[in-house]
């Protein structure tokens, strides 16, 4: 039994590299959604329930809500900008900072003491130098209270 344990760890270990969500069944028949994005780190400690866990992760510093447009156009009238969200849980230094999907800094995008409570920022698709950059895959990552969680967004021209 132990060894289909541990397999099983590890097919959701690799599951979540490609989810977006992942789902926590409680014995009672409830389940929570949480965001992969959320999860900074996955330990297995027998002695925790799945509630324990689940109550822990909730307790994250920082959500990732996504961003939209995505895909996007900075150079298109419609599509001029792509809308950061994120949801912090207590007030704190926020930094956001765009890499392109060589993990090369494009743009720094916010470096500012933020207070609790869900935001939005914007970004028109230039880097440091106000230039727009090629079409491609970005990775935007924001970082509070030394959690720092990445999501990818593209851009089409």
């Amino acid at each position: 039994m132990k060894r289909v344990l541990s397999l099983a760890i590890i097919i959701c270990c690799s599951y979540l590299l490609w989810a977006e969500n992942m789902t926590i069944c409680y014995q009672n028949g409830e389940s929570v959604v949480i965001a992969v994005e959320e999860i900074a780190e996955i330990s297995f400690d027998p002695n925790l329930s799945v509630e324990e866990v689940a109550a822990e992760i909730q307790k994250l510093p920082l959500k990732l809500l996504g961003n939209h447009p995505n895909p996007f156009a900075p150079q298109a009238a419609r599509s001029s900008e792509t809308k950061i969200s994120y949801q912090l849980a207590t007030a704190g230094q926020l930094k956001i900072t765009i890499y392109n999907s060589k993990g090369q800094k494009v743009k720094d995008l916010a470096d500012k003491q933020e207070v609790a409570g869900k935001h939005t920022i914007g970004w028109n698709g230039k880097d440091n130098g106000g230039s727009f950059v090629a079409a491609g895959v970005y990775f935007y990552n924001v970082e509070v209270e030394n959690v720092s969680l990445s999501k990818k967004l593209l851009i089409i021209k």
